[in-house]
């Protein structure tokens, strides 16, 4: 870097030399021009006219006094002048004796003396032209002939003429001196231009340079700049401005060292609240928003941009789900108790767009290194899903308490009903039809088949156990039930099923189950009477159709149920397919949750639309074969009271089971063996088979506490007799054995409780070899 002396010569000093150099010359041109100015603006009006008349004189004559005639003439010439020229004022001609030999005009009462004509003579010759007389406007030249004085001449001029030459000279004047402040004002530019500007460009260069960040080429152009700099405060302040340069670029490179850390830094912040799962927002001390990360965007439904600088109440707007009232914001909460905070667990965030999602939260002041607390950060998640996921294992876990319930008392409730409803079929053989007792036995029928539908609404809850599905007519199952529950009522049923409604596949008993509990609500719903509207309708899987986000592609029966009741608020609809909930005063709160299952058991969907005062509508969806029902007419069933021939075999822990079973058997004309386990029954069949007395079906209860069962028992007897003909038997009907029965070994199933015909069909049907 190129150092300089200390500055001697400065601009200052440069510039007043400068300013007093023009001012002296502008002012020395003024005055000699202004000295000048009215002796040229009367020689200019004078020299003319006056030349000319003294020539006139001159020429004509050699003594005007003696020449009269001569001097007549010229006389009327130079009255002819002053006619002519209204500039002159007046024109004299004195003698040398300053006698007035000629006059003519407005002529001054002042005259020359002779003294006045003698000093005219006594000038210089070259001069006489222009004289003035002490500043009076007028003009006096002498006249001679041969260097003899004949006089001399005073012209006066008028004041008109003067005022306009007077200002054609300051007009001339005035063009002068702006020509001279031009050149004046040119040698002033181009010594500042030199001195000044020149330089002030150069380091406005630079600077524009640095104001680009190119230093390294701001440097360079310095280093050139400072070795051809004058010494003076420009080359001075180069000097500092390079020194200044030079410690800012070192303290430049250092900011930007830091910058470079601190945005990576922050970049990685950023990577790593994009990557965190859970929404984040933090704010400062005034709750303003300072960040959102992606999640909370999603969320909030406020995009960063947005958001910024907006409070963070405006952007995290939550309730409480059970009064439905805003939360206290929790910015203020940190910033008061300047600890970490947690949401309670039923707070609700609602979007921009007025959705609204559960969420968990928690809250904490962020701290500088002197642990003030200079702001605050949020962070949520979305867990709506969760909580229905929790609902939904806490409907699971209230199914499969039911469940354990109903396995506990499924097998002895149903071997009760076996003795109760077998009795009573069998009762009713040998009653007359007509008599008040068989109008009894009938009625205890019902009463134990309704305990029969109470017991499978408890097994449907049962661990385990698929529907037995077989393909079935819809309307079937819709007009046994119906016309049980509303016979003697003051509702009224329309029914509209699509003429060509495709057959369903599902378990007959407990669909029939469905439709019979959502009739009972609904005529519930409607005690001063009403009207219940069940439609029915195909839906193919290739329709434009929105189904329940539960349900795959495929053909269903959608079934519409709907009533004219009293209706359920939104409250209550999302309760109504939990087990034990209901709003009546009597009932076990399992029907509609009974629905729910049997419906996902079947993989179809129940949902439900109500509202207070308009009723309700309940809409199923079935799985469908796609294709109508095989058989539109029900065939009648062969009376049970057809005698059959043949060897039954018995296997069930329960002695009144056996004892029922044997006397139908016997009642139909079958041979009636029975034991209490698998074993027993294996070993019998063995027996039977080296008799060559073989069993014709065998009857297994499918559950032997304590011994073999029905499942382990037909595998042996399979390997004894392939041909062997098993029906398995079990009050648990929603087993997986009983659905599906025939990959097992047995040949058929009946489900206990059984009544007369049912038994008695079902063997018909083994060894006819139609099962």
């Amino acid at each position: 870097m190129k150092s300089h002396p200390k500055v001697s010569f400065g601009i200052f000093d440069k510039l007043l030399f400068l300013h007093l150099l023009s001012t002296t010359l502008l002012f020395a041109f003024i005055l000699t021009s202004y000295s000048n100015l009215q002796k040229q603006s009367f020689e200019n009006a004078f020299i003319e006219k006056s030349s000319l008349i003294r020539e006139l004189l001159e020429t004509t004559c050699v003594d005007p006094v003696v020449n009269t005639i001569a001097y007549d003439r010229t006389g009327k010439i130079i009255e002819t002048i002053y006619r002519k020229n209204q500039e002159i004022a007046y024109i004299e001609i004195y003698d040398p004796a300053a006698r007035i030999i000629f006059s003519i005009g407005q002529v001054p009462t002042l005259h020359l003396s002779q003294e006045d004509i003698s000093h005219q003579f006594r000038q210089n010759a070259a001069t006489q032209a222009s004289n003035f007389n002490q500043g009076t406007p007028q003009f006096i030249t002498p006249l001679s002939v041969d260097g003899d004085g004949l006089g001399v001449i005073r012209v006066g001029i008028t004041k008109k003429y003067l005022k306009r030459q007077l200002k054609n000279s300051i007009l001339f004047f005035l063009g002068i001196f702006l020509i001279a402040i031009a050149i004046t004002g040119l040698i002033y530019f181009i010594f500042t231009n030199r001195w000044i500007l020149r330089p002030v460009i150069d380091l406005s260069r630079m600077m524009k340079e640095y104001q680009e960040d190119d230093l390294s080429g701001l440097s360079r152009h310095l280093r050139i700049y400072n070795e051809n700099i004058s010494q003076d405060e420009i080359g001075t302040m180069a000097l500092t401005f390079e020194k200044m340069i030079i410690s800012i670029s070192a303290r430049t490179q250092e900011k930007e060292r830091a910058e470079k850390k601190l945005a990576a830094e922050h970049e990685r912040l950023l990577v790593t609240l994009r990557s965190i799962g859970d929404g984040v927002i933090t704010s400062d001390n005034n709750g303003k928003v300072v960040l959102l990360n992606k999640v909370a965007e999603q969320l909030t439904g406020w995009k960063q941009v947005d958001a910024v600088g907006k409070t963070v109440s405006e952007i995290f707007k939550i309730i409480d789900d059970r009064t439905q009232q805003p939360c206290a914001d929790p910015v203020v909460r940190i910033l008061n108790s300047g600890k970490i905070i947690t949401l309670d667990h039923h707070t609700v965030l609602i979007d921009r767009n007025g959705n609204r999602r559960n969420i968990a939260d928690s809250g904490a002041p962020i701290r500088d290194p002197e642990s003030r607390i200079i702001g605050t950060i949020l962070v949520f998640r979305d867990v709506t899903e969760e909580l229905l996921q929790e609902k939904e294992m806490l409907k699971v876990r209230k199914l499969e308490s039911v469940g354990v319930l109903a396995a506990g008392i499924a097998h002895d409730f149903n071997n009760i009903l076996v003795a109760i409803i077998g009795n009573l079929s069998l009762a009713r053989e040998f009653i007359q039809p007509e008599t008040k007792a068989s109008a009894l036995v009938r009625e205890a029928e019902k009463a134990a088949q309704r305990a029969k539908g109470l017991t499978l609404q408890l097994l449907t809850f049962a661990k385990g156990g698929d529907p037995i599905k077989r393909e079935t007519s819809l309307a079937r199952l819709i007009t046994e039930p119906a016309n049980f529950v509303l016979s003697g009522s003051n509702v009224a049923m329309t029914c509209n099923l699509q003429n060509d409604l495709w057959a369903i596949e599902v378990d007959p008993d407990q669909i029939s189950q469905v439709i019979q509990n959502l009739i009972i609500n609904a005529k519930q719903a409607m005690p001063d009477g009403g009207t219940i509207a069940i439609e029915g309708c195909n839906i193919e899987d290739n329709e434009l159709i929105v189904l329940p986000t539960k349900l795959k592609p495929a053909n269903y029966v959608r079934l519409t149920i709907k009533d004219t009741g009293i209706g359920m608020p939104a409250e209550i609809i999302e309760k109504i397919f939990d087990p034990y909930f209901t709003t009546k005063t009597e009932g076990s709160g399992l029907g509609l949750a009974v629905c729910h299952s049997i419906l996902s058991k079947h993989g179809g969907h129940i949902s439900v639309d109500s509202k207070l005062g308009q009723g309700t509508v309940f809409i199923l969806y079935l799985p469908a074969t796609g294709f109508p029902p095989k058989d539109s007419v029900v065939k009648t069933d062969l009376p049970f009271r057809q005698k059959g021939q043949g060897k039954i075999m018995i296997m069930d822990d329960e002695e009144i089971i056996r004892e029922v079973a044997e006397e139908i058997l016997t009642h139909l004309g079958y041979e009636v063996l029975s034991v209490t386990d698998g074993a027993e029954a294996v070993d019998l069949y063995k027996t039977a088979l080296g008799n060559e007395a073989p069993i014709d079906v065998t009857i297994m209860d499918l559950t032997i506490p304590g011994g073999m069962g029905g499942k382990e028992a037909v595998k042996k007897i399979l390997e004894l007799d392939s041909k062997a003909k098993v029906i398995v038997s079990s009050g648990y009907c929603n087993d997986p054995v009983m659905a599906n029965f025939k990959e097992y070994g047995f040949a058929a199933m009946v489900a206990k409780p059984f009544d007369f015909a049912e038994l008695g069909k079902v063997i018909r049907a083994v060894l006819g070899g139609t099962s």
